[in-house]
């Protein structure tokens, strides 16, 4: 039982330096918490499941948002590609061969697939240095999503361009 409420303690800390350094941090888009074993209840819509500045389910906060990412703290093997991790529970995951990890954030969409370049699919996390694991997370993903914008705005330009040359009197 010592042992167990030392666990649950550290844990509990653990999960308050990481919440505070979303809040202090990443300024990308809205962010929401929950328990990772809710993320089956949030999956399937249920709003009861946030949780308030103190780690407390608060069932009063409401998601807004149809799209959003899931983030979450763990360790992610060096041979595995982008899009075979899924949270276990949820989805089957495949051990990998290679033992070799590393502590980081990752993010996921809402079919627990983790991103793909452009867009950044973790940060590494040393020493429990949360605060600058989310800040280079928060700028990484800004940063892919206006590379992202601008390529995006460049093709439409090339087709009106395209569409108005095509359009021209001969």
């Amino acid at each position: 039982t010592e042992l167990a409420d030392k666990i649950m303690d550290e844990r509990r800390v653990q999960n308050q330096k990481i919440m505070d350094a979303f809040k202090n941090y990443f300024d990308f888009c809205k962010v929401y918490f929950i328990y990772a074993k809710n993320t089956k209840e949030l999956l399937a819509g249920r709003q009861d499941i946030f949780l308030n500045d103190t780690l407390g389910l608060d069932t009063t906060i409401r998601m807004k948002e149809n799209y959003y990412l899931i983030a979450e703290y763990g360790d992610i093997t060096s041979n595995m590609r982008t899009d075979e991790y899924h949270y276990s529970g949820v989805y089957h995951t495949e051990p990998s061969t290679n033992t070799a990890s590393t502590s980081v954030i990752f993010l996921s969409d809402t079919s627990l697939t983790q991103l793909k370049e452009p867009f950044p699919f973790y940060t590494e996390v040393y020493l429990d240095n949360y605060n600058k694991a989310v800040f280079n997370l928060s700028k990484s993903i800004a940063k892919a999503y206006i590379s992202f914008l601008a390529k995006e705005d460049e093709k439409r330009l090339r087709e009106k361009l395209k569409e108005d040359a095509n359009s021209q009197p001969h």
